[in-house]
């Protein structure tokens, strides 16, 4: 979130080894400055190698038809193992990996805006800030009427870093697979009004 605020800074969060080597060619390629945000979390490489990659051009890892899962960075494995648990449930989950966080690709998040009645956004990241600000501002701006998409930012609430593993962590955090699930599920339920918020 601080360097997404600085100008002409571009920021990218590559989700495993391969991508990580594609960012870093791109960089080496690009002119200005450039932030690349790595995790501790080890995933091993799960994208498909012939997934094209280019600075500011969201991938679409997988298409759904009743909620769009928008992330970035190795929380990415999570949350595909997330949509094979709603597969069980009977929701079928979009995710689209969204790894330039600035420049950002809106006009592709637009054009999946309107083909899905929820987004939710996980970053193992803040929700202040990060991916999920940088979604809620392009919506937000985006001709009203155009869509009744509602969007959900999962990620670290308002609150300080702690100590554990990267697995106890996420865990606690509702970002392992079975929190990011449940989470879809509960806000399908509130979007189809089953049941009010908190």
């Amino acid at each position: 979130s601080l360097m997404r605020c600085l100008p002409n800074m571009t920021v990218v969060v590559p989700a495993d080894g391969n991508q990580v080597e594609q960012v870093m060619h791109a960089l080496c390629a690009y002119r200005g400055p450039a932030y690349m945000r790595l995790s501790r979390l080890v995933t091993g490489n799960f994208l498909p190698v012939e997934l094209p990659f280019e600075l500011g051009v969201a991938q679409i890892l997988r298409d759904g038809e009743d909620v769009l899962l928008v992330s970035c960075g190795p929380i990415l494995k999570n949350v595909l193992s997330a949509t094979e648990l709603l597969q069980e449930q009977g929701i079928c989950a979009g995710v689209a990996n969204f790894h330039t966080v600035k420049p950002f690709d809106g006009q592709a998040l637009i054009r999946l805006a309107r083909a899905y009645r929820l987004i939710v956004t996980v970053e193992e990241h803040s929700i202040v800030g990060g991916l999920g600000s940088a979604v809620s501002e392009i919506l937000s701006e985006d001709e009203p009427g155009k869509g009744t998409t509602r969007l959900f930012r999962h990620g670290v609430r308002d609150c300080f870093g702690e100590s554990g593993t990267a697995e106890e962590l996420l865990h606690k955090h509702g970002l392992d697979p079975t929190g990011i699930a449940e989470i879809v599920c509960r806000e399908l339920r509130r979007k189809d009004g089953a049941e009010t918020r908190d």
